[in-house]
């Protein structure tokens, strides 16, 4: 076997072992040096041969990793970990059209900071961003796992309720109210005044999403205009 396979491993020597070593068995008919020599040219044809599909591997690994990455980052918002406007949009639309065919209801909570501009100019911008992971927090501990929390942009916020109706959605905006109510702010900065305003809305069959954040967003600026006159 060795005889028949020699030509062909010897071949394989000549592009993996060093030409200084292969001169030390020109002229040789020493069968134990040849075998040495088929040998090492196996292992070292094997092993350049495998440090290749380690490394492809390794490759394919690190750009994969690096696309889930990107993935992650154009739908997360990059101060508050929540998703940002994007991943909303793509969601709540689905949702809607699962709605109209027949699915369960979808109620939306549009959400505003309360005198957000005087917590910024006041206690800095670094109290108010810190305000801002604050709220994330509380949306993540108080809506439930088959709902969405995201932030839109500056200090808005808005939470898509699935299988909810305008009760449920009425009852979830008085729990997020009342957490940020509770929240201990003073950790941030001392009188550091934070609350929300809250409007809800439940889509009718068929609507649209941006009738849906209007209806909502309406009844928001409401609520904090009326708070606005009451104070």
């Amino acid at each position: 076997m060795l005889a028949i396979l020699l030509p062909f491993l010897v071949g394989l020597s000549h592009l993996v072992v060093p030409k200084r070593f292969l001169d030390m068995f020109v002229g040789t008919t020493n069968e134990t040096a040849w075998g040495i020599l088929v040998f090492l040219a196996v292992v070292l044809f094997a092993s350049r041969g495998w440090g290749r599909y380690v490394g492809r591997s390794a490759r394919i690994a690190a750009a994969n990793e690096t696309s889930r990455v990107y993935e992650r980052l154009a739908h997360e918002d990059v101060l508050t970990g929540l998703p940002n406007r994007r991943r909303f949009e793509q969601d709540a639309t689905a949702w809607l059209s699962e709605s109209a065919a027949g699915g369960g209801g979808v109620s939306l909570l549009m959400i505003d900071v309360n005198c957000f501009k005087f917590i910024n100019d006041t206690f800095t911008h670094n109290v108010g961003d810190e305000v801002l992971k604050g709220i994330a927090e509380v949306l993540r501990a108080n809506v439930r796992k088959t709902d969405l929390a995201a932030r839109l942009a500056g200090d808005e916020f808005v939470v898509v309720l699935r299988d909810a109706d305008e009760g449920f959605a009425r009852q979830m905006a008085q729990r997020l109210i009342d957490a940020v109510s509770r929240r201990d702010w003073s950790t941030i900065a001392t009188g550091l005044p934070v609350s929300i305003s809250v409007g809800c809305a439940t889509a009718a069959k068929g609507e649209a999403l941006v009738d849906l954040m209007h209806r909502s967003d309406q009844q928001m600026y409401a609520i904090k205009q009326a708070g606005r006159t009451a104070s």
